[in-house]
């Protein structure tokens, strides 16, 4: 399906667009992503439910740092995602537990 444009209509969206699209890419740029995630922030990252993220972490399966309080590289997690969306594809698994 195509929808198509009068080049004036099209220049009048592209002047409003492109301030938003700027400042959006300069905060991203300004506020890089941590290196480093707590647990409530690997939750938030992973979106995955928080109960089996712990069983995860207790079980040895995604790698961690730090002694009583656990902190996640972030590169080290989207490596460990790559692999576990792999293995639940491969496994047909929704859950683990």
């Amino acid at each position: 399906m195509a929808i198509e444009l009068p080049d004036g209509l099209l220049d009048a969206v592209a002047e409003q667009l492109a301030p938003r699209i700027a400042e959006r890419l300069v905060d991203q740029l300004v506020t890089p992503e941590p290196e480093w995630l707590t647990f409530d922030e690997l939750v938030q990252f992973t979106r995955l439910p928080a109960g089996n993220l712990r069983k995860l972490v207790a079980n040895g399966e995604i790698p961690k740092h730090g002694g009583k309080t656990h902190v996640f590289y972030r590169e080290e997690i989207n490596t460990w995602l790559l692999g576990y969306s792999r293995r639940q594809r491969n496994s047909g698994l929704r859950s683990v537990g």
